[in-house]
């Protein structure tokens, strides 16, 4: 699966949360530096208030994708 696929999955994802009311705002910034590798880096704000941040920096080799380095932190 090419890193712009794997991208959009998470981007209809949010979309999804978001049109349900649970996701309140978003910022999302998605670097594709080839096909098979890219980095996306995010800040999710729930209804509750409550933060997540996240970055994940990931390649796909021979149809599977490995995280290469990732951080969640959810925060209030």
């Amino acid at each position: 699966m090419p890193v712009n696929h794997y991208f959009a999955e998470i981007w209809a994802a949010i979309s999804s949360y978001s049109s349900a009311g649970l996701i309140v705002s978003s910022d999302i910034s998605f670097d594709i530096r080839s096909e098979d590798i890219g980095y996306i880096k995010g800040i999710l704000t729930f209804v509750d208030n409550l933060n997540l941040h996240f970055r994940e920096y990931v390649c796909f080799k021979e149809g599977r994708m490995e995280k290469v380095s990732y951080a969640y932190h959810y925060q209030d």
